[in-house]
C-alpha cells in the first residue's frame, strides 16, 4: 500500500490538484475559499487574486440570480448535478459550463460551504 493512501489528506489534495475540472470551495457568504490549478487555467485568476472574493465574480451579471437559487438549494442540503450554465473568465469571455455542487459540512455536521466542480463544455457545445 502506497504512503499516500496512509495519508488521506495528501491523497485528496493530489486528486484535487491533478483534476482537469475546476474545483472551487466557497463559504455560505459566497466567498471563494479554495481554488485548484484547473480553476486557474479555466478562469485565468491565480488563487491569490480570487481567494476571499465573491463567487459572483465568475458569473455573468445577468446570471447572478442563479447563485441565490444555488445557495438556497445547498442550504437545504441538496446536491446539484451537471447544471449547465455560463461562466466568465478573467478576460471577460463567457464560456458554457457544466457545474456540480455539493454541500460542505464540518466535523460536527454543520453546513459551512459548498464545493463546485466546473467543467468547460465549449468543445462539446461547438461539436453539436
Amino acid at each position: 500500500m502506497g504512503s499516500s493512501i496512509r495519508n488521506p489528506g495528501a491523497w485528496y489534495r493530489s486528486i484535487i490538484e491533478s483534476s482537469n475540472d475546476a474545483i472551487i470551495g466557497k463559504d455560505l457568504n459566497g466567498l471563494v475559499t479554495s481554488w485548484n490549478p484547473a480553476a486557474e487555467r479555466m478562469f485565468g485568476y491565480r488563487e491569490e487574486e480570487i481567494f476571499g472574493r465573491p463567487i459572483t465574480q465568475l458569473i455573468p451579471r445577468e446570471r447572478h440570480g442563479e447563485e441565490k437559487v444555488i445557495l438556497g438549494r445547498i442550504l437545504q442540503g441538496e446536491h446539484i448535478q451537471h447544471y449547465e450554465t455560463v461562466r466568465i473568465r478573467k478576460n471577460g469571455a463567457n464560456f458554457p459550463a457544466s457545474i456540480s455542487i455539493s454541500p460542505i459540512r464540518n466535523s460536527d455536521g454543520r453546513l459551512i460551504g459548498a464545493a463546485k466542480i466546473i467543467r468547460d463544455i465549449s468543445e462539446r457545445k461547438a461539436a453539436g
